[in-house]
């Protein structure tokens, strides 16, 4: 049987549950695990030893996880439940942009994702928030004040909506001037229908008034 030292903060966070039975360092930030609690995370490295082992030994025997004597080591469950959260908040905000979330399983979380700011590069499928609208990169670009998410800025963001329109006959887009248009999608403006037949870049234009990219579906 092999053992491995683990930070509490990281066993929490990972649905580990600390039972009374379990040793913990002496300031409660670490815990000793049997091998098997890691296996869904092999990916990761820890420390591990046999039970033997003389540098084992010799650890448990330390002052880092040897309590006075006389006294009893007490777990406070509720303060490491709050590190727990603590870690998962700043794993979330950190790494939000690289879980594959639904818009709306995105809007639910929306306070989760980071604020635009200028200065970073983006990708597309990347969102951020400006104020209380969370915003979709649409384009690989460098942010600066100019180019700052809203309606005038659609070739590179768009608002991210809970109902996605797939830009079908039965499921099309709502435009707005500042949209870029793909061929061969449906698109809405002022209820009249409409099918792009020629690509068109971003620009403030109504689609009644760009026939040779637009071209109106009768119902």
């Amino acid at each position: 049987m092999k053992y491995a030292i683990v930070n509490i903060v990281w066993a929490k966070s990972h649905g580990i549950e600390v039972l009374p039975e379990m040793r913990t360092s002496v300031d409660q930030s670490k815990v000793i695990l049997h091998e098997e609690y890691l296996a869904p995370f092999d990916d990761e490295d820890f420390p591990r030893y046999s039970f033997s082992d003389p540098s084992f030994v010799e650890l448990l025997n330390s002052e880092e996880w040897t309590y006075p004597e006389g006294e009893q080591p007490v777990i406070n469950r509720q303060f490491s439940r709050l590190l727990a959260l603590d870690e998962l908040d700043k794993e979330a905000t950190e790494e939000i942009n690289t879980y594959d979330l639904s818009p709306s399983e995105a809007l639910q979380v929306k306070d989760r994702y980071p604020e635009w700011e200028t200065g970073i590069n983006v990708k597309p499928g990347e969102r951020y928030r400006v104020e209380d609208v969370l915003w979709e990169c649409v384009k690989d670009h460098l942010t600066q004040d100019n180019w700052k998410p809203s309606t005038a800025t659609l070739s590179l963001w768009k608002i991210v909506d809970a109902e996605e329109h797939s830009g079908t006959i039965e499921d099309p887009i709502p435009y707005k001037q500042n949209m870029a248009l793909e061929f061969n999608k449906y698109y809405t403006q002022d209820g009249v229908l409409y099918l792009c037949i020629q690509a068109m870049t971003p620009g403030p234009y109504d689609l009644k008034d760009v026939p040779a990219h637009a071209q109106p579906i009768k119902q």
